[in-house]
């Protein structure tokens, strides 16, 4: 069973608007940390499901075989158990999220040992705002598991706002090839 690193979107910045207002603190920090422990059970239940293991399973054999990012969708079906997409190919620093029906969470493999992009982060606040129980993983070849949730969508919109993305960074290759990288 992998150990799964929870990453909780927002969950600072809820507690430093907490600090601000002495009056809501202690009920601000409590739905907080509420929320966070929906979020952190919901991605560990999850991650313990066989759905999930195979799914992980599969997206490790594909990457080791070719060296290139790759992403399943996972969903429920109409008896809430949980379903997986086809496997979608990506590149070495990308790849598109696969169409499921009902989905509910995403896991994708970055080909090295870096934790969740800028790019990852974005496009996960933007599921998040339309299904406010959405998940992300992010694997890695070495095994680290991360699971994003999110607690507060305020102030994930609030984020898109005061942090809008910028374009990745496009580099040209000796073979005159183009490399992009996440957009920060």
């Amino acid at each position: 069973m992998p150990t799964v690193s929870i990453i909780i979107l927002c969950l600072l910045a809820t507690f430093k608007q907490c600090q601000s207002r002495s009056s809501v603190t202690a009920l601000n920090t409590v739905r907080a940390q509420l929320a966070a422990k929906k979020g952190i059970l919901a991605a560990t239940q999850l991650s313990r499901t066989n759905a999930f293991t195979d799914a992980l399973k599969d997206l490790r054999t594909a990457e080791a075989t070719d060296h290139k990012e790759h992403a399943i969708a996972l969903g429920k079906d109409v008896n809430d158990s949980i379903t997986t997409s086809a496997i979608a190919d990506g590149n070495i620093n990308s790849g598109a999220i696969p169409s499921i029906i009902n989905r509910c969470a995403d896991l994708h493999i970055h080909i090295d040992e870096s934790p969740p992009s800028s790019g990852d982060i974005y496009g996960f606040i933007d599921q998040s705002l339309i299904d406010t129980n959405y998940i992300r993983y992010i694997t890695t070849p070495n095994g680290v598991l991360y699971a994003l949730v999110l607690i507060d969508n305020k102030l994930a919109a609030n984020f898109n706002q005061q942090y809008p993305r910028r374009p990745g960074i496009i580099a040209e290759n000796k073979d005159g090839s183009a490399t992009k990288y996440q957009p920060t």
